[in-house]
């Protein structure tokens, strides 16, 4: 899974599997298992972050591709960070849109 959020292509975990692990994957087995994220980073993107951040959020975008009917689309993703009382940034939160 974390191979999936750095965003390696599906078939490319599928080869690395084979070599690191000896076992071979089917890209059906694999999507499976990152259906499993699907819920995670819902709850994670519906918190309510505590703490105290900055009054200066910033957001900040990128385009990625994402299969959707069958079919590899752009998407764009926005980002919004916030800066917490000890000076750190963190991802407060992302939505996705068509580009």
């Amino acid at each position: 899974m974390e191979m999936v959020v750095d965003g390696v292509p599906t078939r490319k975990i599928c080869n690395i599997t084979k070599e690191l692990c000896g076992t071979e994957f089917s890209k059906s087995t694999v999507s499976e298992l990152i259906k499993g994220l699907d819920p995670v980073v819902h709850e994670w993107n519906e918190r309510s972050p505590g703490g105290d951040y900055s009054p200066f959020p910033m957001v900040d975008g990128m385009v990625i591709k994402i299969r959707k009917n069958g079919h590899l689309r752009n998407h764009s993703i926005l980002i919004g960070i916030g800066v917490n009382s000890t000076g750190v940034r963190e991802i407060l939160g992302f939505r996705t849109a068509d580009s």
